[in-house]
């Protein structure tokens, strides 16, 4: 084996652009995350919402699966945010001020089958699917079986099992949290000197 690092050059493709019929079936609490905004370094709650494409599949060791695109999304409601945008296209109607500042739970939104606009953005490093737009079923329209399991981890229940299923780059995603640095901090403080 060679030492030398070099880029990959495997080709990742990404999911067709379009309006695919969609189950959500994962949301990972990331955690606390120090984001750079607008030049400015400021902290927030992320979380990975991870979709399905139903009638996208392809075929991965030796077994036919769907496709499946995942964004992250800042977990806070406001006019702009990008998770109200997509909470409201799953329910199909605008959030009530009462929900907006008491709090939806947003683990009642897996398993919920919707229609994503994916599309493309070109950069240098290539191009990337990303979810534009969330709307409900068109009504009369049949819900497909979802093929993925469930899956919904939060950090103020940490399920190691669930945890160590993750690709290194949640893993390092979720042990950069302001929560897990905590942790790190207080279990080094038990350390007797």
């Amino acid at each position: 084996m060679s030492l030398i690092a070099k880029k990959s050059s495997a080709v990742r493709e990404p999911v067709p652009e379009g309006t695919h019929v969609a189950i959500l079936y994962s949301i990972i609490d990331l955690g606390i995350q120090t984001i750079v905004w607008q030049g400015v370094e400021k902290t927030a709650p992320k979380a990975r919402f991870t979709f399905e494409l139903c009638n996208e599949t392809k075929e991965f060791d030796g077994v036919e699966k769907p496709l499946v695109i995942s964004n992250e999304y800042t977990v806070s409601f406001g006019d702009k945010a990008n998770l109200t945008k997509i909470v409201e296209g799953m329910l199909g109607r605008k959030l009530t001020e009462a929900e907006t500042q008491e709090g939806i739970d947003l683990k009642t939104l897996v398993g919920k089958v919707c229609m994503l606009n994916v599309v493309h953005k070109e950069t240098p490093n290539g191009t990337y699917a990303n979810i534009a737009s969330v709307v409900p079923l068109v009504k009369g329209m049949e819900a497909p079986k979802q093929f993925n399991p469930s899956m919904i981890f939060e950090l103020d229940n940490f399920d190691h099992e669930k945890f160590n299923t993750f690709p290194q780059f949640i893993k390092d995603k979720i042990n950069s949290s302001l929560e897990m640095k905590k942790t790190e901090v207080e279990d080094a403080s038990d350390v007797p000197f």
